[in-house]
């Protein structure tokens, strides 16, 4: 990204799509990136919000300008308010600037702009060729709607010359480990690693919040997970429908990867009525992800502790025994259960208070 300036300084402007999943280190990447350019290069800052009922035009380009001290920032922002106008004032705004100082322009979650936006800035990077302007833009993945212009306006730009995209994936295991001990200040202890990267599967942000309040000296993860990431894991929840909310809560109770006509039969049983969409949904916004053999389970093996933790005891009993009921049902008549089967018995069994059944089935599992 320093060389990507370094370019724009020599007039080659150019842009950076930063994709990949919540938390993965896109927004901070970017952050570092800015803190470190060169002083002569001028900054714009924008970010889209994730407005629902509400569209805001050129949100990101209006509150770059709004907060910039650059001169005639003031003049380009009255100028936005002629959209159609919009793409021809804000190029000679910045061919003026550019003349005189190198320009990075950041707009963060991209995922949220409005199509206006995605015009000016597709008018922009259509003819950067031989400008000072850099533009970075961070994309979130798993928030894209299939409607959404962005797909389209990704694959208009991937055709460009001056394009390219940075994906960030999660954090392998050794990352997990260097991360850790930045976060505690001293190494940590390989037990605590573990049991981090096996819950936030090497999310940066979920480690982050995982370590909070530990020292060096930690050898696992305290019983309760942090308040504030709860607070995180079931504010992304919240972005589903109800009914996508109701079948994520599902799975979460189940506890193991589940396939979708199991966990329907489960929904009947507790006289649900959420279907294989809602399901979709949840893969869609990155909650819940497809394993092999049409088995579904969370992005982050945490996000199942939080919400079902978040249920109420007795409506949690109650579901365990659904499953419990739906999986012995499902056991084919004078064969003896699978281990896995008989593990599940045992344990949703036991969360639904049923003492006599789960010994039954943690016998029938150690045999």
């Amino acid at each position: 990204m320093a060389a990507v300036l370094d370019a724009a300084g020599q007039g080659h402007g150019s842009v950076v799509v930063v994709r990949g999943e919540a938390g993965v280190g896109k927004t901070a990447l970017v952050r570092e990136a800015v803190t470190r350019r060169h002083r002569d290069t001028a900054l714009l800052d924008g970010r889209c919000l994730p407005l629902q009922a509400l569209t805001v035009p050129l949100l990101p380009l209006r509150s770059a300008l709004r907060s910039s001290t650059l001169p005639g920032a003031d003049v380009c922002l009255a100028a936005l308010n002629q959209i159609d106008q919009a793409p021809r004032a804000l190029e000679a705004w910045l061919d003026t600037l550019t003349a005189a100082t190198p320009v990075l322009l950041v707009v963060d979650d991209l995922q949220w702009s409005d199509q206006s936006t995605l015009d000016v800035l597709m008018y922009l990077v259509a003819g950067l060729e031989g400008r000072r302007l850099t533009v970075w833009a961070t994309l979130r993945e798993e928030d894209l709607p299939e409607s959404h212009g962005l797909g389209r306006w990704l694959r208009n730009i991937q055709r460009l010359p001056t394009v390219a995209e940075l994906r960030l994936d999660p954090l392998d295991r050794a990352g997990t480990e260097a991360q850790l001990a930045d976060l505690l200040g001293g190494m940590p202890h390989q037990s605590l690693v573990q049991e981090v990267f096996d819950q936030a599967r090497g999310n940066p942000y979920l480690n982050q919040l995982l370590a909070s309040g530990l020292t060096p000296a930690a050898r696992g993860l305290p019983p309760a997970l942090p308040g504030d990431l709860t607070s995180a894991v079931r504010l992304e929840w919240h972005g589903l429908s109800e009914p996508a909310r109701t079948m994520t809560s599902l799975l979460a109770v189940a506890g193991r990867p589940e396939t979708p006509e199991g966990l329907e039969e489960v929904a009947r049983r507790l006289h649900l009525h959420p279907g294989p969409e809602w399901l979709a949904e949840a893969v869609a916004h990155g909650t819940v992800e497809r394993l092999d053999g049409d088995r579904y389970w969370f992005r982050h093996p945490l996000q199942a502790e939080v919400l079902a933790g978040a249920l109420a005891p007795g409506q949690r009993r109650r579901w365990h025994s659904a499953f419990a009921e739906q999986l012995q049902a499902s056991l084919p008549e004078g064969t003896a259960p699978s281990l896995e089967a008989a593990l599940a018995l045992a344990d949703h069994h036991a969360r639904a208070d049923h003492p006599e059944a789960a010994r039954a089935w943690a016998s029938a599992a150690w045999d």
